[in-house]
């Protein structure tokens, strides 16, 4: 059975790389450091992400898995969630930008704009890695001998 470490450690790695592909994909010249801020909130989100499915149905015993462990849980968090965290995250993105470019506008508030741009850029990555630490806890639990129910317990 998967442990609370090797939950955390797959989520880490599920929402940094999720995070990092995406904004790669995204950026443009100069945002190097909006990118390390992304990977950074992608494992942050990552980690929340695949605690989730434990919060929702606490540990108890080996079977605890129901609902928000099932397969079609799984599946609505890789295609809704991950699609929705998307979508925010392309509107902080967008927002990053925008403090970008403001603090270039105004050097005398440049340091407000630039901690605003990286916590921007913060919130985009936890908005990617939250989903794909979900969906990387219900991947573990899967491959244990219990492994996941299709809808729900006994399905």
């Amino acid at each position: 059975m998967s442990n609370l470490a090797e939950h955390d450690e797959a989520g880490i790695a599920a929402g940094a790389i999720l995070s990092l592909v995406l904004a790669l994909k995204s950026s443009v010249r100069g945002e190097e450091w909006d990118v390390v801020a992304q990977v950074l909130g992608g494992a942050v989100g990552g980690k929340l992400g695949s605690r989730l499915p434990d919060l929702i149905e606490p540990p108890t015993s080996s079977w605890h898995r129901s609902t928000a462990h099932s397969l079609v849980a799984t599946a609505a968090v890789a295609t809704g969630g991950v699609a929705k965290g998307n979508r925010l995250a392309e509107r902080l993105r967008v927002a990053a930008r925008d403090a970008r470019i403001r603090g270039d506008e105004n050097p005398d508030a440049r340091a407000v704009h630039t901690m605003r741009r990286l916590l921007n850029s913060f919130g985009a990555g936890v908005a990617t890695g939250m989903p794909a630490g979900y969906v990387s806890h219900t991947l573990l639990d899967a491959a244990t001998p219990r492994s996941i129910p299709i809808i729900t317990k006994g399905f």
